[in-house]
């Protein structure tokens, strides 16, 4: 009986110091995380999308509002709800992982999550897409495009876009996907396109990479055909200056002077755009695809390809602030006025 009563005490003791062992290791292997979490990627997300990403697109959408305040046509619209919509992401993404670090994740804080961060991930491909068909329309079909297109057109076509795309990230919540997912080491974070085991559950994955995968197939083809109208157009624009007659026609029978050289210059800043949502989301839309078939992927590239889908927030601003000559001259002239203000404090 002393014997069995010393052998329950030391099993005890035993067990009690096994108990305190898993917890240390348990809070170290937090500590490691957090430390882990907040290393390169967290600075490189501060300085490379968040604050560069705030700042330009406030900055490009002062100037659209000063161009739309001038003369409002539909391509600026689609500027500005791309813009709009980067600017609502990049400051949601901030707010998202702030709370992240101090919240356990929950159902219902996914839900919120999952919805809205893919909402803009989804939404901004749209844009894109409709500023290339936008673009092929004004270029190569101009009596159409005077006649049919206008702001409340592509108004119209941005709020039922919103309405559907808002519907489909749903889907979730219906059963048709899942908010939430557990990593190789048991913690559980918010997720709705990762590997779910439950084939159902795969839906809502499966169609985000198709719809990415059409948005990158709309842009690629409209802007081939693009390139292909401005490189046919460049000697008739030539022509325009030195021509003398207003109704010359060209070989589809259209005017000559329904094509402007403004709107070749901003299908030029299409394109511009257009490259950036192809280099940053193709790569995104691509590594959720191959996640729905639970391929394994190194964390690593992973990471990357997360950061250069979040960096297309940060270059669409740059990209229009850029290229278009009246922006990149209005920066000169504050830089000018700040330099001058300074020598006159001085």
């Amino acid at each position: 009986m002393g014997t069995s009563g010393v052998d329950m005490d030391f099993i005890t003791t035993t067990s009690m110091v096994s108990s305190l062992l898993n917890t240390t290791d348990l809070i170290n292997s937090t500590e490691r995380r957090s430390s882990s979490s907040v290393s390169p990627t967290m600075y490189i997300s501060i300085f490379l999308i968040w604050a560069p990403g705030i700042v330009t697109n406030i900055f490009a959408l002062t100037f659209i509002i000063r161009d739309i305040r001038k003369a409002v046509f539909p391509a600026l619209l689609l500027l500005l709800v791309l813009c709009t919509a980067d600017l609502i992401a990049v400051s949601f993404s901030v707010v998202k992982h702030t709370i992240a670090k101090k919240v356990t994740p929950s159902f219902e804080s996914c839900a919120a999550f999952s919805v809205v961060h893919t909402f803009f991930r989804i939404y901004a491909g749209v844009v894109n897409a409709l500023m290339a068909i936008d673009r092929v329309l004004a270029i190569c079909t101009p009596f159409f495009y005077k006649r049919c297109i206008d702001v409340t057109t592509w108004k119209l076509v941005c709020l039922i876009s919103a309405m559907v795309v808002l519907f489909f990230n749903c889907f979730p919540l219906l059963g048709l996907g899942s908010v939430m997912g557990i990593r190789s080491s048991g913690a559980i974070y918010c997720t709705a396109l990762s590997f779910k085991n439950e084939p159902i559950e795969r839906v809502y994955g499966f169609g985000f990479g198709i719809v990415g995968t059409i948005c990158v197939t709309t842009v690629v083809v409209c802007n081939m055909i693009l390139i292909r109208s401005i490189l046919k157009m460049n000697n008739r624009i030539t022509n325009l200056k030195t021509s003398e007659s207003s109704s010359e026609q060209n070989s589809d029978g259209q005017p000559n002077t329904s094509v402007t050289s403004f709107e070749v210059a901003f299908a030029k800043l299409m394109g511009g755009l257009a490259t950036v949502y192809l280099v940053c989301g193709t790569p995104y839309n691509a590594l959720i695809l191959i996640n729905q078939f639970n391929i394994k992927v190194n964390p690593a590239v992973t990471g990357y390809i997360h950061l250069l889908g979040g960096f297309s927030y940060t270059a669409d601003p740059i990209v229009y602030i850029l290229i278009r000559k009246t922006n990149r001259k209005r920066i000169l002239e504050y830089i000018c006025r700040c330099k001058r203000d300074v020598e006159a404090i001085k």
